[in-house]
């Protein structure tokens, strides 16, 4: 018995020291908190770190699940401490050239709607949205610098105003007993349109189809100097990015508009790769040309190919669809399958819905509403290339916002469209 009451004390004892008297971990229940997104999402494998004035906690650390729940346990009650959540090397999760054309847009029309957004535009954290903040996504997406900071995590029970939400929530909770559990909202900086996976149940963007950087391929001869000719294939282009991988050939320039853009893009002649941002109608997002050296007798298309590994190849229309792009070697050749937006949208009496066939074939287009009813449907047999079927105001019931879907042979895409009023 005195053994056992000797160990006792010594296990007390130590208690004592590490956690002072008053933080004894002896029959405590577990404070819970979490961490999601503006729209709910949990976000997963954050790291909670503990601490408190005297340092008697130590800094504790436990992590969210993927519901972005966490579990402080051992704490006793009427303990305060301090919790601050922290994510890092996460930059690119979420962030692509389409939340720089928001960003864009943002500073010529101030058009975000939430504070949130806002949050994760103030790249450089000093509590404005400026061109600075621009330039360094920019450079980023370029793989020129990294950013700031992964996530910044604001105490939810704090409501940040629209117009001006900065400097108005704490990133970390003082907790006491009136404050259980713990909320927090995790902003992903870069992220405008809240495309990051926050947790490993999420599905990833869905892409819509495919576009194709073109070039037409060529036998090269050592010594010898070439101008590669590129031509990105889709209307409506505003956003794009990728990575070229220039294999053995020297870069000697590239050239858009007939002046050299080398500062507008990313070179990594360490790995003989350069990187492409573009926005709006900046090039190379239509076309540009790559000045090149050959050192090795070869054909073009056993040189170049997209790093993929270096970046996600990929292009946006003005909805905000995104694109797969491929990098083909057929010049105006190459063919592949397209709904375009209709044209006009808005529209009042008529619009025209084009597609793109890469073969003749059966097509099927169909409009719904917003409920998922079926209100018109037209099946034609289609040409290989563009057709276009015009939709009437009559065809359809209210002014809104409707969806059409175009199928033909094994692929289908989907689009909306908005009706007005006269």
């Amino acid at each position: 018995m005195a053994k056992m009451l000797y160990m006792l004390l010594m296990v007390l004892s130590i208690g004592s020291r590490l956690f002072g008297q008053d933080h004894l971990m002896v029959n405590t229940e577990p404070t819970m908190g979490i961490l999601l997104t503006d729209f709910g999402s949990g976000v997963e494998g954050t790291k909670i770190i503990i601490t408190d004035d005297d340092g008697s906690l130590l800094p504790l650390v436990v992590t969210t699940n993927s519901l972005g729940q966490f579990a402080i346990d051992g704490v006793a009650k009427n303990t305060s401490f301090q919790v601050e959540p922290q994510k890092i090397d996460d930059d690119e999760n979420g962030v692509d050239s389409w939340d720089l054309y928001l960003l864009a847009n943002e500073l010529n029309a101030s058009q975000f709607d939430s504070p949130y957004q806002k949050f994760a535009s103030d790249i450089d954290d000093d509590g404005v949205i400026s061109s600075k903040d621009l330039a360094h996504l920019n450079d980023f997406l370029l793989k020129k610098s990294a950013l700031p900071s992964s996530w910044r995590f604001y105490d939810a029970s704090c409501l940040p105003p629209i117009i001006s939400p900065f400097g108005i929530c704490s990133q970390s909770i003082n907790y006491d007993e009136k404050l259980r559990p713990l909320h927090f909202i995790g902003v992903k900086m870069g992220d405008l349109n809240n495309s990051v996976l926050a947790n490993s149940n999420q599905m990833p963007e869905h892409i819509y189809g495919q576009m194709s950087l073109n070039t037409i391929s060529q036998q090269l001869n050592a010594g010898e100097t070439y101008d590669i000719n590129f031509s990105l294939k889709g209307e409506d282009v505003v956003a794009t990015q990728f990575s070229l991988n220039l294999g053995s050939l020297e870069l000697l320039d590239v050239v858009a508009n007939g002046s050299s853009i080398l500062a507008d893009i990313g070179m990594h002649l360490d790995q003989n790769v350069v990187t492409f941002v573009a926005i709006g109608g900046q090039a190379p997002t239509q076309s540009f040309t790559i000045k090149v050296k050959a050192t090795i007798q070869s054909n073009l298309s056993e040189e170049l190919s997209l790093a993929t590994d270096f970046s996600n190849a990929k292009a946006y229309d003005s909805e905000g669809y995104l694109y797969d792009l491929k990098l083909t070697f057929g010049g105006d050749s190459a063919d592949y399958f397209m709904l375009y937006q209709n044209n006009p949208n808005p529209f009042g009496d008529v619009t025209n819905i084009r597609f793109y066939l890469p073969m003749s074939s059966l097509a099927t287009l169909t409009i719904f509403d917003l409920n998922g009813q079926r209100l018109k449907t037209v099946q034609t047999y289609c040409q290989k290339g563009m057709n276009n079927i015009p939709i009437l105001k009559s065809d359809l019931n209210l002014t809104g916002i409707y969806f059409y879907k175009l199928a033909a042979g094994d692929q289908s895409a989907i689009r909306k469209m908005m009706l007005i009023g006269e």
